[in-house]
């Protein structure tokens, strides 16, 4: 169940929209899995933050409202509020989302187990990888796809003469 008074939901809608662009950037960078994500994040917490910090000053900069007390004729003026999230001011979460997003962009950098490249992974999940058994399985990438692309008939030829079968 998510709790939100006034815009307060926005700070969900911001920060799930800056998560979106910020992974995005991050993997654009063609880094490796940890750092990308992580400059991802890092990306989050910037554009997120800054929106939120946007938001308030627009919402709070408007003019209050002024009540007049009847009895005593003192004048009360309430400022308007950007609302809440999960009962934290939405101006908070300006500072809470870039300090999450640090935290989890350091965790990324500093993890100790790396995701495995797609070819380990793959190679794991064969049948009979447990005990080393079974024929040895080689895929290709796109580098070595593209240069068995270019070669022409006869050299292609002459590196299947030159390559040992394995049995």
């Amino acid at each position: 169940m998510i709790v939100w008074s006034g815009w307060g939901i926005m700070v969900a809608i911001i920060t799930v929209v800056a998560f979106v662009i910020g992974i995005m950037a991050g993997t654009a960078t063609g880094l490796p899995y940890n750092l990308a994500t992580g400059i991802g994040y890092l990306i989050t917490g910037a554009i997120a933050g800054g929106g939120l910090f946007l938001l308030t000053r627009v919402i709070e900069s408007k003019p209050g409202r002024v009540f007049i007390d009847e009895q005593t004729g003192q004048r009360i003026e309430v400022g308007n509020s950007a609302g809440s999230f999960f009962f934290i001011p939405t101006r908070l979460w300006t500072f809470i989302v870039p300090v999450l997003s640090l935290v989890l962009a350091g965790a990324m950098y500093f993890n100790p187990n790396p995701p495995r490249s797609e070819l380990e992974a793959y190679d794991s999940m064969r049948p009979g990888a447990a005990a080393n058994a079974g024929p040895e399985v080689i895929v290709p990438g796109a580098n070595e796809v593209a240069a068995l692309n270019a070669l022409s008939r006869e050299e292609l030829e002459a590196l299947k003469k030159s390559t040992p079968e394995k049995k």
